[in-house]
């Protein structure tokens, strides 16, 4: 006889039998709060850039939107986790993550050139090295001159 394999509930018959939705409100409102404290702690426009926290075991967990407020937000990592502590005694490690929005259009690089002048300079000295790896690095770079 063969393993029977257990098949999870769907979500939407979760939530009809009313036991989960209201731990999810609740749950969802303490991590409001919390990112309300924690932005209320921060300067502006930093406290605009965290976009969700939490607590979890000995981490408060924080949402940001780039490595810029990530580096800025690790700056206050101390005193938000100090701050805290009336919340959460057991805190003592904070953490961040990035969360870049994949709806938003990336910045498109220009690809680096150089202009007919330069390319020339890098030609002449290419001419003027005795290493035929370099030389030919040197050569190959002088060739990506800008496209008009």
């Amino acid at each position: 006889m063969g393993k029977k394999t257990k098949v999870p509930d769907n979500v939407a018959s979760q939530l009809q039998s009313g036991e989960q939705l209201p731990h999810l409100v609740r749950m969802l409102d303490k991590q409001q709060s919390l990112l309300e404290d924690i932005r209320a702690q921060l300067p502006t426009p930093l406290d605009q850039h965290c976009l969700h926290a939490r607590i979890s075991g000995k981490q408060l967990i924080i949402h940001t939107d780039s490595p810029v407020w990530n580096a800025r937000l690790r700056f206050h990592g101390p005193q938000l986790i100090r701050s805290m502590q009336h919340q959460a005694p057991q805190l003592q490690q904070l953490k961040i993550n990035i969360y870049i929005d994949p709806a938003q259009n990336p910045v498109k690089r220009r690809r680096a050139s150089l202009s007919e002048h330069n390319a020339a300079l890098i030609l002449d000295v290419a001419d003027s090295v005795a290493d035929p790896e370099l030389q030919a690095a040197l050569r190959r770079l002088s060739r990506s001159k800008q496209k008009n």
